[in-house]
């Protein structure tokens, strides 16, 4: 750049600069600058606004034609950098300056630019008529291949405005000239606009072929922001055809090359799509945090179409968070912004928004009549995807009014040929199939409606690694297993029923794969490196430490949540950056389950249809299916009330000491109802077996089942072997989960002055196992423990404060000294230790997500790869649990294994302490010898 301008600006300097490189032709110098910056744009775009502010410094210098060039070079940057308003202007100005001097074809060429500047700011029939007019003048100057570029500039305008068909034939017509030429950029930008077309006609094969060739190009010429446009065309692809990870880490990317090529435009429109993405995946806290900031970009740039549109999506997320008045607010807000604008996608999509607003209210009519509007406009601008969503919606409202002839009409061309539509599409047709069968009273259709349904979300899981995309992505998927749960136990098929239900549970679990142990490819962006490190000191101050056991004690919630929830966004966005591994989702394999127990074993697996609790009981070939007598709901009051009272162990000790009888009793009371509710009606159905696993469902998992009393007052575990699994696979498996004959783990601890006893248990268990890591102060930290993750060590042992966020699963976390590890950051890293403990409060408590799936710290751990997992179901005493562990791990030491480990330490710590709070808390979870 130093060498296109004089080091300082002035009359005279700039005619010496002119004289002496050009021969004094000023035109000379400025197509010079000219073609810099029509390479800078392309390739570097924080260069090209360094070069075009020193350009338009020029212009008090030029008058006449001369101006208008330097106009164009400023208004060029603005343009693609996304300063719509501005380049408008300076092209007008140019404009003008050419009609004076009669320089017809400068003109058009300018308007050409303009054209796509004011379909940006939606001014589309301004834009159609300058750009009508400078086709006339290259066509009358059989200029054929401007001519070309101007049509190019039109087909975006009707494709803004949903005219597909007329968009995509302009763009054929421009391609049969570029073609011929060896205009290589034009070439690769109108294969990347016809491919937009042929992916919102479905046409998804075409499509990849015009983007992969237009990248081809780009990158041949060293075109990286031009690349850069093509790389997000086919990240947006990979979403259309369902490869929503894939493409949010593609997207990511893209992202973060715009953002080092200073295209905010770029940027923008990026971020809006990872919202559109997000909302398929059910991230819509993420979407409502992160909505209204990409729409106030946009409004800076005067994008008021991307605007609206992200007004949609806040509107959507909120209207699945069940924010009826915040979702109808937002599509206001989107409908005034889409005012005067001719898209009939997005009025078809505010449309069919609001009718699923109207039929959650009750309104079944007028949702029908805005679903029908939608698929009106989805079929007027040719939007297949759309279209369906509309379809199975009116379908849905069809089989809720009882007119299922109607509903099978609607759902006749998806079942017909499901492969034709993304696997989300099959999915919803085949389930809304069964749903209508089960109404005629046809349950044997049904079922095998809704086996095809549960394949379709297989499928769908196939395409999903990540593990937080896993969990959220089947949240609104998971109620047809439900329902097929409770057709097939009306019909006493148990062995099928109890396949459905393991894998329900297979998908729910973000099984570890052997991809998890690749290493991170990229390296992230310091920027966000340093947030995401300011954020968590930030929680680490908030949370406090020693931390209090109530998670919102030291600040308020709102804080709190904001804070978590601004750093949830940049752990996810840091993983998909840096390439960091996830679990991989393995295909539910319930048919080749052996439903047969090992000798002289029970099994105990409940289930849910979504309001009636069920217990199947496995013993030897033997299967039974009993619902229970009070309703799901009434659990959860019973599970709710006994927490209630186990808490208060922990009020002041004045109190504590003084109700200490009654604090006992009234646990013990509330123990007494739950096992009256699950455990004593299946009794008889276990007499002669002692050894009984436990294979809980939902917030079941939260349930002490060796605590549970018998009708003789004793607890289970004391006539009992307990054992707790995570599903039926492991319940009966012929190999249950050993350690090896040496024994030697990783240990961590505080090394603090308020965590005495924590340290000294460390201590402990260290002299016991001389040959294990022991790390303590500083060496306890997230960095430290992710190492430790992947050693092949008999145990992980980790004695620190902990806390269960039950609003917020995936932010249960453990104090270490660098701050809180988090559920979220055992993603991706691989847990090779066959028995985890977790030595802290609640880390067995699990927690509901906004799907209604409960998830916490030990099924974090289980997730990663770790065979057993001891933990607390609530807050602890630091010196019961410090007894507690010692034991366990002596026993141990002596040879036990781990249940026997277990259930000798939980039954000498009942022997000292009548209290449940006490002795009941720690649970051993997964299947052990």
């Amino acid at each position: 750049m130093n060498n296109l301008l004089p080091h300082h600006l002035s009359y005279r300097s700039i005619r010496l600069f002119i004289e002496q490189r050009f021969g004094g032709d000023s035109a000379r110098f400025l197509a010079n600058l000219s073609d810099a910056m029509n390479q800078a744009v392309r390739t570097d775009l924080k260069g090209a606004g360094i070069l075009a502010k020193r350009v338009e410094e020029l212009l008090p210098f030029f008058r006449g034609v001369d101006r208008a060039l330097v106009l164009r070079i400023g208004a060029r940057h603005r343009h693609l950098s996304g300063d719509a308003k501005g380049a408008l202007d300076r092209y007008r100005r140019a404009h003008r300056s050419y009609l004076r001097a009669g320089e017809d074809i400068a003109a058009a060429r300018v308007a050409r630019a303009m054209v796509d500047v004011l379909m940006y700011l939606g001014r589309y029939d301004q834009a159609e008529q300058i750009g009508r007019d400078a086709a006339r003048v290259f066509r009358r100057r059989k200029m054929e291949f401007e001519w070309a570029q101007t049509i190019c500039n039109l087909g975006n305008v009707y494709h803004r405005k949903d005219d597909n068909l007329r968009a995509l034939q302009a763009y054929d017509s421009a391609h049969a000239v570029i073609r011929t030429t060896n205009q290589t950029p034009a070439l690769a930008l109108i294969q990347l606009n016809r491919g937009n077309i042929l992916s919102n006609l479905n046409r998804l094969d075409e499509a990849a072929a015009c983007y992969e060739e237009a990248l081809r190009l780009y990158a041949e010429s060293g075109m990286k922001l031009a690349a850069a446009q093509a790389e997000y065309s086919l990240a947006y692809l990979m979403f259309l055809r369902g490869q929503l990870a894939d493409s949010l880490t593609k997207f990511e990317k893209v992202r973060t090359a715009f953002e080092a090529l200073g295209d905010q435009r770029g940027r923008a429109q990026t971020r809006l799509d990872i919202l559109e993405i997000q909302l398929q995946l059910n991230l819509h806290t993420v979407i409502e945090a992160e909505a209204p900031a990409v729409a106030l970009l946009f409004r800076q740039l005067g994008m008021r179409y991307e605007q609206a549109k992200c007004c949609y999506f806040l509107a959507k997320a909120r209207a699945c968070l069940e924010d009826t008045p915040g979702a109808l607010m937002a599509i206001r807000e989107a409908r005034r912004l889409l005012n005067g604008e001719v898209n009939a996608v997005w009025k078809g999509s505010t449309d069919l928004l609001e009718a699923r607003l109207l039929a959650f209210s009750g309104k079944s009519d007028a949702a029908r009549a805005g679903a029908l509007s939608a698929l009106t406009s989805f079929r007027r601008a040719g939007d297949v995807r759309r279209g369906a969503a509309a379809s199975l919606f009116l379908a849905d409202l069809d089989i809720k009014g009882n007119r299922l002839l109607q509903s099978h009409r609607r759902l006749a061309p998806f079942l017909e040929n499901d492969s034709a539509y993304p696997a989300s599409v099959a999915f919803e047709a085949w389930w809304l199939h069964g749903r209508a069968q089960r109404a005629a009273g046809d349950n044997d259709a049904a079922i095998k409606s809704y086996e095809l349904a549960m394949e379709r979300a297989e499928r769908l899981v196939e395409g999903v690694p990540p593990d937080e995309t896993r969990i959220f992505y089947l949240s609104d998927k998971l109620a047809v297993y439900h329902e097929l749960l409770g057709l097939l136990l009306e019909k006493r098929r148990y062995p099928a029923a109890l396949r459905v239900l393991e894998d329900s549970r297979h998908i729910r679990r973000a099984a570890y794969r052997s991809a998890a142990e690749k290493t991170p490819t990229g390296l992230l962006p310091q920027a966000l490196t340093r947030r995401q490190d300011e954020l968590r000191s930030r929680l680490h101050r908030l949370y406090g430490f020693p931390v209090s056991m109530d998670r919102f004690a030291p600040v308020s919630f709102e804080v709190l949540r904001r804070s978590e929830d601004q750093l949830w966004r940049l752990v996810q966005r840091g993983r998909r950056l840096s390439g960091t591994p996830s679990s991989q989702a393995g295909k539910a394999a319930s048919s080749a389950l052996d439903l047969q127990t090992p000798t002289g074993r029970a099994v105990l697996a409940f289930a849910t249809d979504g309001e009636n609790p069920y217990v199947f009981i496995l013993t030897g070939s033997r299967i039974l299916c009993r619902r229970l007598p009070v309703g799901w709901q009434r659990l959860s009051d019973l599970l709710t009330r006994f927490y209630f009272f186990i808490e208060k162990n922990r009020m002041p000790g004045g109190f504590r000491v003084s109700h200490e009888s009654e604090i006992i009793a009234s646990a013990n009371s509330q123990l007494a109802e739950l096992s009256e509710a699950i455990l004593w009606p299946v009794l008889a159905d276990l007499a002669g077996h002692r050894d009984l696993t436990f294979v809980p469902f939902g917030m079941l998992n939260a349930v002490p089942f060796h605590a549970l009393p018998l009708p003789d007052g004793n607890p289970l575990l004391a006539t009992h072997i307990v054992r707790h699994a995570v599903d039926m696979t492991s319940a009966i498996s012929r190999s249950p989960a050993a350690l090896p004959q040496v024994l030697q783990g990783e240990i961590f601890s505080p090394g603090r002055p308020e965590t005495r006893e924590m340290d000294e248990e460390a201590a402990e268990i260290h002299r016991l196992f001389p040959g294990s890591s022991h790390f303590t102060k500083d060496q306890a930290n997230g960095i430290q423990l992710r190492r430790s993750l992947a050693k092949a060590t008999a145990f992980l042992h980790i004695a620190s404060h902990a806390s269960a966020a039950l609003d917020n699963p995936i932010f249960s976390e453990i104090l270490l000294n660098d701050g809180p590890f988090y559920a979220f950051d055992l993603f991706g890293h691989p847990v090779r230790q066959v028995l985890v403990t977790l030595a802290a409060c609640q880390t067995g408590r699990p927690g509901v997500l906004p799907s209604g799936e409960i998830y916490g710290l030990a099924e974090a751990f289980l997730g990663q790869g770790a065979k057993c997992v001891l933990s607390s179901l609530w807050t602890v005493d630091d010196h019961t649990a410090r007894v507690f562990m010692t034991c366990f791990y002596r026993r141990l030491k002596e040879g036990d294994g781990l249940n026997l480990a277990w259930t000798t330490a939980v039954r000498e710590l009942r022997q000292s302490h009548e209290n449940p709070y006490h002795w009941a808390p720690f649970v051993l979870i997964g299947l052990t010898n």
